[in-house]
């Protein structure tokens, strides 16, 4: 197979409060996962209405702040239907295809997801000798599918904690809402969930104090996941990080009804003290927390206020939505089930008969040209090792623009339409958002898979990552091919030029969809090219790159 490589390169401490029991693993998931996207504008004054009530009723008993939250959601959907707003519409991989336009519909009673869906994806044909960069279109069939968690990949991205805080779950869970810490563990306030008191060995961390930007705040969450060692560790809004060993008060009847107004630690013999109005992050001691492996595997659900719900199980009641999560919490939503879609913006999951190439070891990766700035193959992060970032597009009628061409309140990474381009298309801003699974390939270079030729479907969305925050907003221009390998032949699959544009006119593509047949392919090449701008931005992310491998047929 060698010779197949060469062929192509030449050619083109909390230590928990010490009163507490030793922490507990988290339990072991069933191999699900799950992810959605949803509208962000549609929902922009139901989330200023609850974050005012929240405001004026923080410490109303849940009674209270269910019945509060129930009525404000109510008021925000006939806000929604008034308004008109379409559901903004996101890429949706299932088990064995791609729909480049899904938009959630509803969760039936039994579980199960129900979409709006367009554009299927077919496996895509071998290139012909000049390869085209327009791709068929796939057939735009509005229709409606239905399907089980567990046989959901992807749909939408997860936003993660922006300027709210949030408890990071053993487990792997986010749960975002306003944090009251108490001796005994903390209550957390959600604007959509019901959630008992957290207590302290089931956290991993908090995050009370986020920064504003979302670059920053996406350092701050790496930081936090690469913490090692065991003893706690507490970042300050100052800037500076302490670690030793955090100690609380044992809880009773007297002490546990008031919230926490400062944090106690001991470091090198020293009794240090901190308000928690000074904390920005705390992570309890990595070594007892352990690992949280399993999470990666399990089905999770991502909302619109920036929490991720690792989901072991979930049962669904006209009154709305159980969920059991990895840490062995319940919440519940407080929205009825008819409601509750509106909430989610990101669902994923492993289905069955699934591989997807970040959990494999290429069998070569190489750049293609030899003077190049050697870039590594970024598994499930990028090229400088952050999460893998997207744009997804979201739409705005133009009856909300302003004169100037601008909104009252424009959210980060917004691309302003030009007065040209309002005049023949909505407002068409992009959102930065992570997703979990892919890889990160620069231009030029190539990877390479085996597989074993059994029937399989290759499937994957290509985009161009997020920029940093100090570069161009629209960089990179490259070309993507997928390449396999039959008998010692190669046979080109995928010969496209990606959409350098993260959000194009209405109508055009976005992003590259693919679906390849490798029944009887002994290697699968991967291919990264830059473009004529010299490099500059050309990073291709893989997204859900995965070979699905049909179920053999039984005797």
């Amino acid at each position: 197979m060698e010779s197949i490589h060469q062929t192509y390169t030449t050619s083109p401490s909390s230590i928990l409060p010490r009163f507490t029991s030793p922490r507990t693993a988290a339990p072991t998931p069933r191999s699900l996962t799950a992810t959605v996207g949803r509208d962000r504008d549609s929902i922009a004054s139901e989330t200023e209405q609850r974050a005012a009530s929240r405001t004026n009723h923080a410490h109303a008993p849940t009674a209270t702040r269910g019945t509060r939250y129930c009525v404000a959601g109510f008021v925000g959907l006939l806000i929604h239907l008034a308004t008109g707003l379409s559901v903004t519409a996101q890429t949706l991989h299932t088990a064995n295809t791609i729909y480049s336009q899904a938009s959630l519909r509803s969760i039936e009673l039994d579980g199960s997801w129900r979409f709006d869906v367009s554009g299927d994806v077919v496996p895509t044909p071998p290139v012909a000798a000049e390869a085209s960069d327009t791709a068929p279109s796939p057939a735009i069939d509005k229709t409606q599918t239905t399907l089980p968690l567990e046989q959901i990949v992807r749909w939408g991205g997860w936003r993660g904690p922006r300027r709210t805080q949030a408890a990071w779950l053993q487990g792997g869970s986010w749960l975002c809402g306003e944090i009251l810490p108490r001796a005994g563990g903390v209550d957390i306030q959600s604007d959509w969930l019901e959630t008992p008191r957290i207590p302290w060995p089931n956290l991993r961390g908090l995050l009370l104090n986020p920064p504003a930007l979302q670059s920053q705040c996406i350092q701050l969450q790496s930081e936090m996941q690469a913490a090692e060692g065991e003893l706690d560790q507490v970042w300050l809004s100052d800037g500076r990080q302490v670690a030793g060993v955090i100690a609380f008060a044992r809880p009773d009847d007297a002490n546990d009804a008031l919230p926490l107004r400062t944090l106690k630690m001991e470091r090198a013999g020293q009794n240090l003290e901190f308000d928690w109005n000074s904390i920005q992050a705390i992570v309890f001691s990595p070594a007892l927390a352990g690992s949280y492996s399993e999470f990666s595997n399990a089905s999770k659900l991502g909302l619109r206020d920036g929490s991720l719900l690792g989901v072991r199980s979930l049962k669904a009641t006209a009154a709305g939505v159980h969920l059991e999560l990895l840490s062995g919490i319940s919440v519940r939503s407080l929205d009825p089930l008819a409601e509750f879609p509106q909430v989610v913006e990101y669902i994923s999951a492993v289905p069955p008969q699934t591989i997807f190439l970040a959990d494999l070891p290429p069998d070569s990766f190489r750049h293609l040209e030899e003077n190049a700035l050697q870039w590594p193959l970024g598994r499930n992060r990028d090229m400088w090792g952050r999460p893998l970032l997207v744009r997804l597009n979201s739409s705005l009628p133009s009856t909300e623009r302003t004169d100037t061409g601008a909104r009252s309140s424009i959210p980060p990474g917004e691309r302003v339409a030009t007065q040209q381009e309002a005049a023949v298309r909505p407002t068409i801003w992009s959102e930065t958002v992570q997703v979990e699974r892919g890889l990160a390939m620069h231009g030029s270079s190539q990877a390479a898979y085996r597989w074993d030729g059994k029937p399989g479907t290759f499937l994957a969305e290509v985009r161009l990552a997020a920029p940093l925050p100090q570069a161009k907003r629209l960089t990179g221009e490259v070309r993507c091919k997928v390449i396999v390998a039959r008998a010692g032949k190669l046979s080109p699959i995928v010969d496209r030029q990606l959409p350098s544009d993260p959000a194009p006119p209405l109508g055009q593509e976005d992003a590259l969809r693919i679906a390849c047949d490798v029944t009887g392919a002994q290697l699968i090449v991967l291919v990264v090219e830059s473009g004529a701008d010299g490099g500059y931005g050309d990073q291709a992310l893989w997204l859900d790159a995965r070979v699905v491998a049909e179920k053999p047929e039984r005797n």
